[in-house]
């Protein structure tokens, strides 16, 4: 059961933080990660670690039977079928959700870890401080310089979840939600929690996964593609329906109109807000599904 506290404004918070760690076969560093958790966490008994294994990484599922007892705090793996690895990512994160209990979620990658002392009284501090409908975006501040103000690490509620019923629709993660969370101007940089984040690994997993996105091409099913950005707004404009009470009004069939009708702006916009230039992506990608 999670515990309630009240805030100045007489609202009501459920206490449980769940964090959601997306894994495949790198031990060494999810001890890390929980290692630290255990060591930064203050109320270790309202945190809940979601780990999302795939249903052949037995040793990873081996590691958690084995190694959980070592915490202060909830650890559940949660299996997912492995289709296309990377690329699952989105599903992943959905049936992670499924099975948490958490009222707000910080989604680590397998290489980062919390290095900041009582990081999770700081976050219900600020939460307090956000809007009351629970319709944002946190990002930490994390060692990479030159994407600081990128959500590596991204902080959600659970009310964003049930408004969409997803997580995110693509792989990347923090393009999607930052540029959602842009759109709805609903984004947070919250500096005094700070990642770690190690860009240094060259293993399989990264081979088989992060690599291959990064050569070149639009993959199916990105947030790059018109295909991911499309169902991107879609959900901006359900969240935007939340946030304004005129969600019964929105529509599929409307909502696909506004979309249409409003691309060039969103593509300007999102350009405005984060730097990419979706008038040079969509070449690209309208000409790999014609010639390839």
């Amino acid at each position: 059961m999670s515990l309630y506290w009240i805030n100045s404004r007489n609202l009501v918070f459920m206490e449980k933080i769940t964090v959601l760690i997306p894994t495949r076969n790198r031990i060494d560093g999810l001890k890390e990660i929980l290692n630290c958790l255990e060591e930064y966490t203050c109320d270790k008994k309202n945190l809940e670690v979601i780990i999302g294994l795939d249903n052949d990484d037995f040793l990873t599922e081996k590691f958690i039977k084995e190694y959980s007892k070592n915490f202060n705090f909830i650890i559940k793996p949660v299996s997912s079928v492995r289709g296309k690895g990377y690329l699952d990512q989105a599903n992943r994160l959905k049936n992670m959700v499924q099975n948490s209990n958490g009222n707000y979620f910080v989604h680590l990658a397998d290489d980062m870890k919390i290095i900041t002392n009582n990081w999770d009284i700081l976050l219900k501090d600020k939460v307090k401080t956000l809007p009351l409908d629970e319709i944002y975006l946190l990002y930490p501040k994390h060692n990479q310089e030159r994407n600081q103000k990128w959500p590596l690490c991204q902080i959600t509620s659970r009310k964003w979840f049930n408004t969409i019923n997803k997580y995110v629709n693509s792989f990347e993660t923090d393009t999607e939600l930052m540029i959602i969370s842009s759109l709805l101007n609903r984004n947070y940089f919250f500096k005094e929690i700070e990642i770690f984040h190690k860009t240094n690994i060259k293993d399989q997993v990264h081979l088989e996964g992060r690599a291959n996105t990064l050569k070149g091409k639009i993959i199916k099913g990105s947030i790059l593609s018109i295909a991911g950005l499309f169902l991107a707004l879609q959900d901006y404009y359900i969240l935007r329906g939340k946030i304004t009470n005129n969600h019964i009004t929105l529509n599929k069939s409307l909502i696909n109109l506004k979309i249409i009708f409003k691309f060039p702006y969103f593509m300007f916009k999102i350009k405005k807000f984060t730097g990419i230039n979706y008038f040079k992506l969509f070449l690209i990608d309208i000409y790999q599904n014609i010639f390839r």
